[in-house]
């Protein structure tokens, strides 16, 4: 349980660095997300969800 706290807390830091230093980049990202369909954010979604767990048990071998 301790690792999802830091592994949470690990995102957390990056995705606020990220706003910070690129600002206007975000917010151009989040209007293009805005405007893709449903379908597309899901098929995205399970793509990043499926990346991070093939990345994370090679991490844990």
């Amino acid at each position: 349980m301790k690792d999802l706290g830091v592994a949470l807390a690990l995102m957390l830091v990056l995705e606020g660095c990220i706003y910070a230093v690129f600002p206007l980049a975000m917010k151009k990202i989040s209007a293009e997300t805005a405007r893709m369909s449903e379908q597309k954010l899901r098929l995205i979604g399970l793509g990043l969800a499926v990346a991070g767990l093939t990345f994370m048990a090679l991490i844990k071998r």
